[in-house]
């Protein structure tokens, strides 16, 4: 298990998180870890301000990837088939696996509407199309990525997820819609809830936690949890929903 810090680099557990200890020879100083992600054999680690690096012995060393990308902070990784997308404070870049070589990703559209100078916060696939969340809305690609265009724009996405029915979305100042009719029209919804507290996973359902009150709004696929306990994380695996809770209720 390797877990990323803002400050205290990287650290590693190799008996199932009982024990930790400090790792990542290669990398800079503090360095502060925005993304991770394990493909195939590598481990890529997205940094803030040092760039991108490669592990490819489990996280005990690491290499400076070297890009082209202007930006050096690598907010958001993603891997869709023999490509790779990173998301960084200045656009999306792309790699193939074939080719190794980096290139800008552009929207389809004017220069307004352009990812060269747009945050990209998050990468993901739903219902087999590429989104990116950015610092002006969201992104899709019906192609593999070859081609994007904007679905949602007017405010700066920080969380995006779904399901085969709908797309939900997440903006910095706690608003959330949901796309109807193949992401054309989007509804509001009246929730504002700080961002931090929001946990959208891929098992279909969101889970909530109301930052004033510690309580959970969970749907009923949560029965059996705790009323009385507030849940600081959520984690979504292969193996299920991980909550953890600070008041003494455990995991």
């Amino acid at each position: 298990i390797l877990a990323g810090t803002e400050s205290k680099g990287i650290w590693s557990s190799d008996d199932q998180g009982k024990h930790w200890y400090a790792t990542g020879r290669g990398l800079p100083k503090l360095v502060k870890v925005v993304s991770m992600l394990y493909d195939k054999n590598a481990i890529y680690l997205g940094t803030f301000r040092h760039g991108l690096f490669r592990s490819f012995d489990e996280g005990e060393s690491w290499a400076f990837v070297k890009t082209g990308i202007m930006n050096s902070s690598i907010r958001s990784l993603y891997t869709h088939g023999q490509i790779l997308f990173a998301g960084t404070d200045h656009g999306l870049y792309k790699v193939s696996e074939i080719n190794e070589v980096w290139e800008q990703v552009k929207v389809q559209g004017s220069s307004a509407h352009s990812l060269d100078n747009r945050q990209v916060n998050v990468i993901t696939s739903i219902n087999g199309y590429l989104y990116c969340a950015t610092s002006a809305g969201v992104t899709q690609s019906k192609d593999e990525g070859r081609s994007w265009q904007y679905i949602y724009q007017g405010s700066a996405i920080s969380a995006i997820a779904g399901n085969s029915r709908e797309v939900t979305i997440l903006n910095f100042s706690g608003a959330i819609h949901t796309s109807l009719h193949d992401d054309i029209f989007w509804l509001r919804r009246d929730l504002f809830i700080a961002p931090i507290y929001l946990r959208l996973t891929p098992v279909s359902t969101i889970l909530l936690r109301d930052g004033w009150v510690g309580a959970l709004g969970f749907s009923p696929v949560a029965n059996g949890l705790p009323g009385s306990a507030s849940f600081d994380k959520l984690l979504s695996t292969p193996f299920g929903v991980f909550a953890a809770s600070s008041a003494n209720k455990g995991c």
